[in-house]
């Protein structure tokens, strides 16, 4: 694991993008309160803009059996160090994460926004399964740096989940960083649709594109479903249940084009989440499933003259 971890901090120097520089196993708190409290959180590469406006700190998970353990410690040092402006905590898991420890840190999130920071989790080599991230654990670094890993995708993720896709008084909307993210908002947006106030403030809509939530059978718009308003940090409103986007917040910016188009979404959700991109009738039973949930709200969806695509959670969820 450590050739594989030490591979992805050279590779992400390498491939920095303009404006910006890295530093490796960075300590970011002072040293007397390290001394304090007895441990000195680090992360993995510190991705700074090159006039120090921005800084993320990145934590590759790649085998962890409990992520929230690094979460849990930038949390607490940020009570007696508090986060400087401009700083972002991005926590990247990589599939071979189980599921419910993946989950449980992406849900720690939430708390780390309560208490003031500015967090995201999202994925790392979502491409490959939990074998083959085995593997290439198993890899000397000279067999690494022979491997097609695609580093600009990395950072273009990273860089997509933690600018604002809109920025807005009230909050800026990002983009959805991880799946319990999106699918967060597929339940959402179908428990809302059951209200009449939820169903007069959605209106009508074409949609050319969902996501499925295989586990309650749900389906949503995909452009609703890839976007998530994140409050100020220790904005109550960063936390909540079930958490992301509203009807009502999607309402009213719903006039805006990065939010309103279908395809901006859909690339996120496919390219940057490596969500599979389907029609119903490739899918066993998904036209079956597709064709009942519709007909609960027909008048809510209006579908184009081809065939809907639907995304997919990627198959290690």
């Amino acid at each position: 694991m450590a050739n594989l971890a030490t591979h992805l901090r050279l590779q992400f120097s390498e491939h920095c993008p303009p404006g910006w520089h890295t530093d490796h196993e960075v300590k970011l708190l002072s040293e007397q309160v390290g001394r304090l409290l007895g441990y000195a959180p680090q992360v993995d590469v510190l991705l700074e803009r090159d006039d120090r406006s921005r800084r993320l700190w990145i934590e590759f998970e790649l085998i962890r059996v409990d992520p929230v353990a690094n979460h849990a410690r930038f949390t607490t040092a940020h009570l007696f160090e508090p986060q400087a402006p401009g700083d972002v905590f991005l926590s990247m898991i990589s599939p071979h994460v189980a599921v419910h420890h993946r989950n449980v840190a992406a849900n720690m999130i939430l708390a780390m926004r309560r208490l003031g920071m500015a967090a995201f989790q999202t994925l790392l080599l979502p491409y490959h399964t939990s074998a083959g991230i085995r593997r290439l654990r198993s890899l000397s670094l000279d067999a690494l740096s022979r491997e097609p890993f695609d580093i600009p995708a990395e950072i273009t993720r990273v860089l997509s989940v933690t600018l604002p896709a809109l920025q807005s008084p009230a909050g800026n909307i990002h983009f959805a960083a991880n799946i319990i993210e999106v699918l967060f908002n597929v339940y959402r947006w179908n428990l809302q649709l059951q209200t009449d106030a939820g169903r007069a403030r959605w209106g009508q809509h074409t949609v050319p594109c969902f996501v499925y939530d295989p586990r309650f059978r749900h389906f949503a718009p995909a452009r609703f479903a890839a976007y998530v308003p994140v409050a100020p940090p220790g904005d109550p409103a960063a936390a909540g249940f079930p958490a992301g986007m509203t009807v009502e917040q999607y309402a009213r910016i719903a006039g805006t084009r990065p939010i309103a188009d279908s395809r901006r979404a859909r690339r996120h959700l496919a390219g940057n989440l490596a969500m599979p991109l389907v029609t119903p009738d490739t899918v066993p039973g998904l036209a079956h499933h597709f064709e009942r949930w519709l007909a609960t709200c027909q008048d809510a969806v209006n579908l184009p003259s081809t065939a809907p695509q639907i995304l997919l959670p990627p198959a290690w969820f």
